[in-house]
């Protein structure tokens, strides 16, 4: 198989690099116009000079459009000389673009892996790239649910980096450029544009009763067709309300529809399209087989054992002496960076978003101890900011679109509580904390980012799975759950407990300066040792040998006493400390005694100095 062409620098190449690599892969080309700046400030307009363009920054910008559409590398750079152009590319001949706005396309996962393009649009949007496998497939709209379309013989996409209308680039999904070969359509996909048309509906009766169930669904339709024809906030508000009181049953409370109307609203005019008629849903089950012979990695690890792609974490610790912050930030600049961390390289790198609840005074000392001062790949969201939006879902939409145009591999949210506008004993409560996790579920059933989240222990503390502070609701949304503690009171050293759907470890690590955290071993091997060490130490400092009570009581806020006499024990093995009998012995006084094996000692002296 001959090999595939590398990629473009993503930082240095120009468009005309990347028409050129796409050309080499056997995708035609042809220049599209882009988006420049409009008229009115802030508003970009399409590079055509039609004010009321109906496709800016998408429509071909040659005499014959689409069908001039080439892979001969001297043509595609006399066009791109003549204007810095938005790339488009023609389908068809066994490739198949499934064009999804927002999360539509989540009803067919798991998607297999293929090349994948985000959109510039507002509120997200993706361009799946397929093979055919020998099919002919045209352009369909309809047949798969709504905000799904089929682009294949006869049409075309826009490919990254191109300008989006919105200002925003389009880009490549993290892994899915393509330099990867194209994935077979999904059958379950195929099986739907293949399916029989549906029947026209018929005309909605302006009169009929929208009855609870609908009632949502409904309004957030009707606000999305008005904006998508240019209506205004307050026009869409009055005509919400209107409906809201003539037909629904029962009606909604205002603020429950200004509340939809302003969801809508925040995309500009034409670039909505939220006609999904959720009854239509389809759900689609999947046999043992085909879940494991997708393809890509079984656990797509960020900071093995700390984070993965998709998955939730949860990180519970005392608070002001844990160190959350200090541990969180540590491995933030370690996937950045691409730093070993705690034991572990990341295995994929790429910049963080971070939201705190740290006044900025504070919050800029611990960035500089962890050596995060100079970054720029460290996009933070401060919670007096956070206050400013409505709602904690508001909150999280605007994440998304952070994390998307930052092209962000993880988030961490510091501390949940706070950001989800919980309240005192409100944490308590079951519901808040499902209302409160909802938001980043709905996130990562579209997107790939490592989440998380960082709560404080409960005073009681307890297991690992239930140690974060109330609901343990909480922690059944989570995937992996981190507890950290202060090791045997030392300031520098942590204990890191681990338990996941995958399985569960306990260690310990040391913060160095500079703000890394090492491993320093499994908790049980280092406590061991540091047993044994501390035996040693007190056996030195006495004079004669010391009974099994006296070490006991010498090593006070060491471990238990069974880890004592298991390390005694392995010392006497290890011929480093000497077990004798007392020499008086009797109900109530002890058997043995014990002392440093001084003629080790010597030997090991003799031994070095030779």
């Amino acid at each position: 198989m001959a090999r595939r062409p590398k990629p473009p620098d993503l930082k240095t190449a120009k468009l005309v690099d990347w028409a050129v690599w796409y050309a080499a892969l056997g995708w035609p080309v042809f220049p599209c116009h882009t988006a420049v700046k409009g008229k009115r400030r802030g508003v970009l307009a399409c590079s055509c000079g039609d004010a009321k363009c109906g496709s800016p920054g998408k429509h071909p910008a040659t005499e014959h459009g689409l069908k001039d559409a080439t892979i001969d590398q001297d043509v595609i750079y006399e066009w791109w000389e003549r204007g810095s152009w938005n790339i488009g590319t023609l389908l068809g001949d066994g490739r198949v673009a499934l064009d999804s706005d927002g999360d539509e396309i989540k009803r067919f996962r798991p998607i297999p892996k293929t090349p994948t393009a985000i959109t510039g649009r507002k509120g997200g949007g993706y361009h799946f790239f397929f093979s055919t496998n020998g099919k002919h497939m045209t352009n369909r709209r309809g047949a798969l649910p709504a905000g799904v379309d089929v682009r294949g013989e006869g049409g075309y996409v826009i490919l990254p980096p191109s300008r989006h209308v919105s200002g925003r680039q389009y880009r490549w999904a993290k892994g899915r450029m393509p330099d990867i070969p194209l994935a077979v359509i999904p059958k379950k996909i195929l099986k739907k544009i293949e399916g029989k048309p549906k029947k026209e509906t018929k005309a909605e009766d302006e009169d009929e009763k929208i009855e609870r169930g609908r009632r949502d669904t409904k309004l957030t339709s009707m606000a999305g067709k008005m904006r998508r024809n240019g209506f205004q906030h307050s026009q869409i508000e009055a005509a919400l309300l209107d409906l809201n009181k003539k037909r629904c049953v029962p009606p909604l409370s205002d603020y429950q529809v200004r509340k939809i109307v302003h969801s809508v609203a925040r995309y500009a005019p034409g670039e909505v399209d939220l006609e999904i008629d959720l009854e239509e849903a389809d759900v689609t089950f999947y046999t043992a087989k085909e879940i494991c012979e997708e393809e890509g990695e079984d656990i797509p690890w960020i900071a093995e054992p700390c984070l993965a792609q998709g998955a939730i974490t949860e990180l519970v610790g005392k608070i002001k002496s844990a160190g959350k912050t200090t541990f969180a930030l540590a491995m933030a600049r370690a996937i950045i960076y691409g730093k070993e961390f705690i034991g572990t390289q990341p295995k994929h790198t790429g910049p963080v978003v971070f939201l705190t609840e740290q006044p900025k005074m504070s919050f800029r000392l611990m960035l500089k101890k962890s050596g995060l001062a100079d970054c720029t790949d460290f996009h933070v969201l401060y919670y007096h900011e956070a206050l400013k939006l409505d709602d904690w879902e508001s909150t999280m939409e605007r994440v998304v679109e952070e994390a998307i145009d930052a092209n962000a591999l993880a988030v961490f949210i510091d501390t949940l509580p706070p950001f989800a506008r919980i309240r005192g004993d409100q944490e308590q409560s079951s519901g808040y904390a499902t209302t409160a996790m909802e938001p980043i579920q709905k996130m990562l059933a579209t997107h790939d980012f490592g989440v998380c989240i960082i709560r404080h222990e409960r005073k009681s503390g307890g297991d690992i799975s239930d140690a974060g502070r109330g609901s343990s609701a909480f922690g059944g949304a989570v995937d992996i759950m981190l507890r950290l503690r202060r090791y045997r009171g030392s300031s520098a050293r942590r204990e890191l407990e681990e338990l996941s759907r995958l399985g569960e470890s306990n260690v310990v690590i040391e913060l160095k300066k500079g703000g890394d955290y090492v491993l320093i071993g499994d908790a049980l091997t280092v406590e061991r040792s540091d047993t044994e060490r501390r035996i040693l130490e007190a056996l030195n400092e006495q004079e004669g040998a010391l009974t099994e009570r006296e070490l006991i009581q010498a090593l006070s806020g060491a471990p238990s006493v069974a880890t004592i006499k298991r390390s005694l024990n392995k010392l006497v093995e290890d011929a480093l400390a000497l077990k004798t009998r007392a020499g008086s012995t009797g109900r109530g006084r002890p058997a043995f005694v014990y002392d440093i094996n001084t003629i080790r000692e010597e030997q090991g002296d003799d031994d070095f100095d030779g």
